[in-house]
């Protein structure tokens, strides 16, 4: 959408993110868990990027970067929002008002508190306080696809909140509602009627259709994502569920049992490797670090646990020591670095100093393990002698 509008004040100019404010405003602020409009401002010899747009007490702020020219007040400027995302951010709103209704509607007890809204997938928070499961879930989502295909409008009004408290079936945050402020009513007539500042569709088939695509948390706190790139998201899965069934040779309808068989064989076989532990030794290669001996192996195909056991033994033998090791995995290693009680050495700032290893882990000073994209033991310590050689 292209329109003219005016600079009318420049609130901060002092960050490379400038705040200001347009008269007219055709951008929409952040609500409803939906982030703001984006898009750009333009005129002779002036671009600059709109990155966001907020509403900041009774102002709308646009968040800009100029990327050419000089901003100033009464500037004319021609104002372009990016129309598209506007759209998709719709879809996902409106999406998420047909799937969070219906799961609210099914189950008394679940109730949904909070959303974040995206272009990709949207997140949707919930209170429940039994066990959420796909099943739960997949029928949802069937429910929601159903509703969407019945081309229902959807209408917003602006209401005051005296208004608005007349309507009975409104769901609205009241507490988070001031007296004088004007309330967007989206409803989807016979199904819906929330209060909701965010932007949305004008008919429920312009959804298109929403796709579970995963869930975490426990009782009572739950979240579970969706994305109304449906169609995308089905192709992309059905490539890597057609290739995982050939590398396990087996039906579709048996790949749950059978994962679910590999999983009680690998817990059973990890059970038995810990009465192994104490008889477990490997061949450690002695370095010098910083005045402190350190102790490293390389190993594959072996639990990080039985790892773990084996370093723990090692600094107990000898406190003064320094131990690492790292066990090779399909993308990149696991590692464990841990140092005796009598070391002084934070090896939690090495992990976090360090940019060459690709180190993704933490833990305490004394510590650490995680992943890195490192497999080279040779490397690992030569980073660890000259970080704390040169500390």
């Amino acid at each position: 959408m292209i329109g003219q509008t005016k600079i009318m004040k420049i609130i901060d100019s002092t960050e490379k993110v400038i705040k200001i404010i347009v008269d007219p405003n055709p951008f929409h602020p952040a609500g409803g868990g939906q982030p703001g409009d984006t898009g750009c401002l333009r005129a002779e010899n002036f671009l600059a990027h709109v990155i966001d747009c907020q509403k900041e007490g009774e102002e709308i702020v646009l968040y800009i970067k100029v990327k050419s020219g000089t901003i100033h007040e009464n500037m004319q400027v021609e104002s372009f929002v990016d129309l598209e995302r506007q759209w998709l951010l719709s879809r996902m709103h409106s999406g998420e008002h047909v799937i969070s209704k219906v799961l609210e509607n099914t189950y008394p007890e679940l109730h949904i508190y909070k959303v974040d809204v995206g272009t990709e997938s949207t997140a949707v928070y919930l209170r429940y306080p039994h066990e959420l499961n796909w099943e739960i879930l997949f029928k949802a989502e069937e429910d929601a696809n159903e509703v969407i295909k019945k081309d229902l409008p959807v209408t917003v009004d602006v209401l005051s909140p005296e208004d608005a408290k007349k309507m009975i079936d409104l769901k609205a945050n009241w507490e988070r509602i001031g007296e004088n402020d004007l309330i967007r009513v989206v409803t989807i007539p016979d199904f819906d009627m929330i209060a909701c500042s965010g932007t949305h569709v004008s008919r429920t088939s312009d959804i298109g259709g929403v796709f579970i695509e995963g869930f975490n948390g426990r009782a009572p706190e739950w979240e579970f994502r969706f994305t109304v790139h449906r169609e995308e998201t089905m192709r992309k899965e059905s490539y890597v569920m057609r290739k995982l069934l050939r590398t396990i040779g087996c039906p579709l309808e048996k790949l749950e049992e059978v994962f679910k068989r590999l999983q009680t064989e690998n817990k059973a076989l990890i059970k038995g490797l810990e009465h192994l532990k104490e008889y477990v030794f490997f061949p450690w290669m002695e370095h010098s670090m910083g005045g402190y001996p350190l102790y490293s192996f390389e190993l594959f195909n072996i639990p990080i646990e039985i790892a773990s056991s084996c370093v723990s033994r090692k600094l107990k033998e000898i406190p003064e020591a320094i131990c690492l090791c790292i066990v090779p995995a399909e993308e990149g290693c696991h590692f464990l670095l841990g140092g005796g009680e009598k070391t002084s050495l934070d090896l939690q700032g090495f992990v976090k100093n360090n940019r060459t290893l690709g180190i993704r882990g933490g833990g305490r000073k004394d510590w650490v393990s995680g992943k890195a994209q490192c497999t080279y033991l040779a490397r690992w310590v030569e980073e660890l002698q000259v970080y704390f050689v040169n500390r």
